[in-house]
């Protein structure tokens, strides 16, 4: 609180900035309170009402243990498979440290886990990490389902929409992913961990053996507000930078129903959550590709078209 602020009736705006210190301070509140550079020790005591059981330091201790615990609890209906794999008490060493390195600094609590990979990639309790080498993964892939939960909606291109565009306009077409579809690529199977603790229902007590040391790239997608995750193979990993950039120039010289056929195999494979591979791709009748609302069509048809013919 800065020199000559009035203690007694201080601004809100000082007053929440003072609180919120206190109550995120690693060491407590107390040894919050004497690190304050213009405080005074009965500073609290004109803010927060004391009796004998308890001061105002006491009071607001209370409410400070409060605050982590609800957040730590939060975290662990977040993150339930790294919560497994760590066990309640690594888990909760972990999310201390986290807190003290990123702090929540948004209204929702949806955000407050959105560093813990991130921290986990680089954090300084070396045993954990050397024990566990793949949680980081593991908790990115669980994030990642909290992202796409939450993503914005999107109108999803379907069957119609793709008989409504010119052959003439496929050279200059160009797609993108849907906002709630996110692929994470790892180097551990976390994604065969994520779904043997969701198995479990957390009724499993006995510890988790560590997932197959194999790449993977694990496709994320939400569909009727439901989130989905398998993984995917080599040729449909690379399905959404193919069908990302608009096709190229020769296109223009093919037929239409053979620049359908290509782009019924590069969406084909995200085409639902139960594809696995070539030979589940519908491409026999381009017509009735679909994506089930996993991507969306992105038309600068004229723009573009127009740039070409300046070209």
């Amino acid at each position: 609180m800065p020199m000559g602020q009035n203690l007694t009736n201080p601004g809100l705006e000082a007053l929440q900035a003072l609180l919120y210190r206190l109550i995120t301070a690693p060491e407590g509140v107390a040894a919050g309170l004497a690190a304050e550079s213009a405080s005074e020790p009965e500073m609290l005591e004109h803010l927060i009402e004391s009796d004998d059981r308890l001061s105002a330091t006491e009071r607001l201790e209370i409410y400070a243990n409060a605050y982590f615990y609800r957040i730590l609890d939060c975290l662990k209906e977040d993150f339930p498979a790294t919560l497994a794999t760590l066990g309640p008490d690594d888990f909760h060493n972990l999310i201390t440290a986290y807190l003290i390195e990123y702090p929540p600094t948004e209204p929702s609590i949806s955000y407050a886990g959105r560093h813990l990979a991130e921290f986990l990639r680089h954090h300084s309790m070396r045993a954990m990490i050397e024990r566990w080498p793949f949680i980081a993964e593991l908790a990115r892939l669980e994030r990642t389902q909290i992202e796409v939960f939450h993503a914005a909606q999107a109108e999803a291109l379907d069957a119609e929409a793709m008989r409504s565009i010119s052959p003439d306009d496929w050279p200059a077409l160009a797609m993108r992913t849907h906002p709630a579809l996110a692929i994470v690529d790892c180097e551990w199977r976390v994604d065969e961990l994520l779904r043997e603790v969701e198995a479990a229902g957390g009724e499993n007590d006995r510890p988790l053996g560590a997932p197959a040391h194999a790449p993977v790239s694990v496709l994320v997608w939400r569909q009727n507000s439901r989130v989905h995750y398998r993984s995917l193979e080599r040729p449909e990993r690379a399905a959404p930078q193919r069908y990302a950039r608009r096709l190229p120039r020769h296109a223009a010289r093919t037929s239409n129903s053979d620049r359908l056929r290509r782009l019924s195999l590069s969406i084909g494979c995200l085409r639902d959550g139960s594809a696995r591979g070539c030979s589940s791709w519908r491409t026999s009748d381009p017509a009735d590709l679909t994506c089930s609302g996993l991507a969306t069509c992105s038309k600068r048809v004229a723009s573009l078209r127009a740039f070409q013919k300046a070209a």
